[in-house]
C-alpha cells in the first residue's frame, strides 16, 4: 500500500514538473479530451509527447435511490529517471480507495513511507481521502453530490497535491472537475489564474 501512493505522489512530480530543461522541457500535449457530463458524470483524459498519461472516468450508481453513490476509475503513468514506465490504475467506490501499481519506484523516493493517510467514503453523498509522504508529497481530493434528486444532479471533485521537485522548491497543484470541465491551476501551470 505504501509503494503504491508513493507512486500516486511521483506521478504528481512528474505531471506538475515545471519545464527546466532535460528531455521534459520540450514536452506538448498530444492528447485532451475531456467530457463532463454533468448529470451522470465525467471523463477526462490527457497525454504528453514525454510519455505522460492519465485519465478518470465518474459515474453516478443507483441514481435516485437511498443506494447512491459516486464511483471514479481512473489511471495515470509515467515515464521515471531511470527511463522505466510506471503507471497506477485505481478504482474509488462504495469499497473505499483501491490504487493498483504495476511497478514500483527507484532511487531516492523507494524508501519514503506513509506519514498520514485518510479515506472516507460518504458512499451516497461522495467521498473524501488525503496522504502524506515522508518525502514532502501529499494529495487530497473531495467529491460530492451536488443537486441530488433533481434535474441538475452533478457531481464536483476538489483536490491538490504537492511535492519538492529535483530543484527543491515546493510545487502545489489544485484542481476541480465539475460541470465546467477539469480545472488544473499551480503557479507553475501554463495559464493559470
Amino acid at each position: 500500500m505504501k509503494v503504491v501512493l508513493a507512486l500516486f505522489a511521483l506521478v504528481a512530480v512528474a505531471v506538475a514538473a515545471p519545464p527546466q530543461g532535460g528531455p521534459d522541457k520540450d514536452a506538448v500535449v498530444v492528447k485532451y479530451d475531456n467530457d463532463n457530463i454533468g448529470v451522470d458524470g465525467y471523463n477526462y483524459a490527457y497525454e504528453t509527447s514525454n510519455g505522460i498519461a492519465a485519465e478518470e472516468t465518474a459515474e453516478l450508481k443507483n441514481a435516485g435511490s437511498e443506494n447512491e453513490s459516486i464511483s471514479v476509475r481512473g489511471s495515470y503513468r509515467f515515464i521515471g529517471a531511470d527511463g522505466v514506465t510506471y503507471e497506477v490504475t485505481y478504482i474509488a467506490d462504495e469499497n473505499g480507495f483501491q490504487p493498483t501499481a504495476l511497478s514500483a519506484p527507484q532511487g531516492q523516493d523507494k524508501d519514503a513511507t506513509i506519514v498520514k493517510s485518510e479515506m472516507e467514503n460518504i458512499g451516497i453523498d461522495g467521498f473524501n481521502w488525503a496522504y502524506e509522504t515522508s518525502n514532502g508529497i501529499s494529495a487530497q481530493e473531495t467529491g460530492e453530490l451536488k443537486n441530488a434528486g433533481t434535474e441538475n444532479e452533478s457531481i464536483s471533485v476538489k483536490g491538490s497535491y504537492k511535492y519538492v521537485g529535483p530543484d527543491g522548491q515546493t510545487y502545489e497543484v489544485t484542481y476541480i472537475a465539475d460541470e465546467n470541465g477539469f480545472q488544473p491551476q499551480g503557479a507553475h501551470l501554463l495559464n493559470s489564474a
